[in-house]
């Protein structure tokens, strides 16, 4: 192809772009930007769904996506500049959590509006020198402020506030959860005009951050509420907005969008850099309740056997399994062993959602791949059925040849959860808390939930159910109860 050709293709992807470059966020950061806005599933998602409830009255949107992944560009910048030029004479108020970023962000919808906006006939008034405040010729323009500060005179037509939280301390605090609620409250939906859309982008550092009270209160769409929440975590859950299978990493703006080794690597690198708490936050959208929780945060980091360090000799070794009771919620699989040193050691974990079949599978692999001689089952809701489906699991994978023809499955046990999930795992966190339990490896959810729930939770961890039956069957004096025959 020749420099000519070359051009002239560019020049003919330059102009269709042009023609439908205000469809949506993604579309005018496309053509804007056709070198540096990479395009991928979760941010067409991310501009879909800001789009529509820009366009919905009354329309509420949150957003919760990992770092560096386009979010905010997305929606704060290509999306505030995408509402301006197909809506000039409306006004959007930005907040953030500070003033200087706040400048930042009406700078960057500035300059799009600037360099481009005289296409489709906008442009920045004369006179409107501040980059965190100006106008359109049409009389619309931004107003970005740090949370605190006042929108005094400013009618909004969409509000939209960018990470208002600065981190995990601020969010941790009180009195700065409070002044951010106030300014949402007093300040932010004060302005808002009739019929005005919010969106919210923001780590979920706390349950009680903005986004958690705006639940609590007024609920998501799906419940019968009012918010839409574009959850958007590293690894899939269950109910994914993508339609990704639970597990399946979330796309990059740097990584081929169909190279799921790389993707997976690379959320994995952040998972065993990021504390517990800050996995859970930044990269899993999810905060985690430190407040009355069973383990003070950072404790099971210091229980992890260190780099260099090897495993002492295991003389038992179990695999745990918690079942899920269907729908969304997580099976727990966990594998602990017995060391000749006296400690229990927390070896694997292969918790997630999955069917009775899945989970009866990935329990014999495990057992497989840790040389396990017993697992241990909550009985709850399978019943007796559940030594069966292990039987029946393994069965299969001999047959597939996953397992030696002839070998004897694990020996299965049952134990039933009789007493509450705080009386079931006390003892074991005790343990934790005394130093006869130690991780073989970090294993970020599983100590996020030890870390994270409290007797008050209304939620079922299921990590925490298989940790805490896997070290009562290895060490039954930690046991508040013992496994059924």
């Amino acid at each position: 192809m020749t420099v000519a050709t070359a051009g002239a293709a560019d020049a003919e992807t330059s102009r269709r772009l042009q023609a439908v470059a205000l469809h949506s966020p993604l579309t005018l950061g496309m053509w804007t930007a056709p070198r540096t806005f990479v395009p991928r599933a979760h941010l067409r998602l991310i501009s879909q769904a800001f789009a529509e409830t820009a366009q919905t009255p009354g329309g509420r949107l949150m957003i919760f996506c990992p770092p560096q992944c386009g979010k905010s560009v997305t929606a704060a910048t290509y999306g505030v500049a995408w509402y301006l030029l197909r809506n000039p004479s409306r006004r959007v108020a930005v907040g953030t959590y500070s003033d200087s970023l706040a400048r930042h962000r009406g700078r960057d919808v500035r300059a799009i509006i600037t360099e481009h906006g005289h296409r489709w006939g906008v442009g920045v008034a004369r006179g409107s020198a501040s980059t965190a405040d100006w106008r359109t010729h049409h009389g619309g323009g931004l107003r970005s402020v740090g949370v605190g500060s006042s929108l005094t005179g400013f009618p909004a037509d969409l509000v939209l506030v960018d990470d208002p939280h600065k981190d995990r301390q601020s969010a941790d605090s009180p009195t700065q959860r409070a002044a951010v609620w106030d300014w949402w409250s007093s300040v932010a939906t004060s302005r808002l005009s009739p019929g005005a859309p919010a969106v919210i982008i923001q780590t979920r550092w706390h349950k009680k951050d903005l986004s958690g009270l705006l639940l609590e209160r007024e609920g998501r769409v799906e419940d019968g509420g009012r918010w839409r929440v574009v959850s958007l975590p590293a690894f899939a859950q269950a109910h994914d907005p993508l339609g990704r299978a639970p597990g399946q990493p979330l796309t990059h703006p740097k990584l081929p969008e169909d190279d799921l080794a790389a993707l997976t690597a690379h959320w994995e690198d952040k998972r065993a850099s990021s504390i517990p708490r800050d996995w859970s936050a930044l990269y899993m959208c999810t905060p985690i309740v430190v407040e009355g929780a069973l383990l003070p945060p950072g404790l099971l980091s210091q229980r992890v056997l260190r780099p260099g360090r090897r495993l002492p000799k295991l003389d038992r070794i179990c695999v745990a399994v918690d079942p899920s009771g269907g729908g969304a919620d997580e099976c727990g699989i966990v594998a602990a062993g017995r060391g000749l040193d006296g400690r229990v050691y927390l070896l694997a974990d292969r918790s997630g959602v999955m069917s009775p079949d899945q989970w009866a599978r990935t329990v014999c692999l495990l057992a497989v791949e840790t040389r396990a001689d017993c697992v241990v089952i909550e009985q709850n809701y399978g019943g007796g059925m559940v030594r069966s489906m292990v039987n029946s699991a393994w069965q299969e994978l001999g047959r597939e040849g996953s397992v030696r023809p002839g070998s004897m499955a694990p020996y299965v046990t049952t134990v039933t959860a009789k007493r509450g999930k705080y009386l079931r795992a006390e003892p074991i966190a005790q343990a934790f808390v005394q130093d006869p339990v130690r991780l073989a490896h970090p294993m970020p959810e599983l100590e996020g939930e030890w870390e994270g729930w409290t007797p008050a939770s209304s939620d079922s961890p299921g990590r925490l159910d298989a940790s805490a039956y896997a070290v009562a069957h290895l060490m039954p004096y930690a046991s508040p109860q013992a496994p059924n025959p």
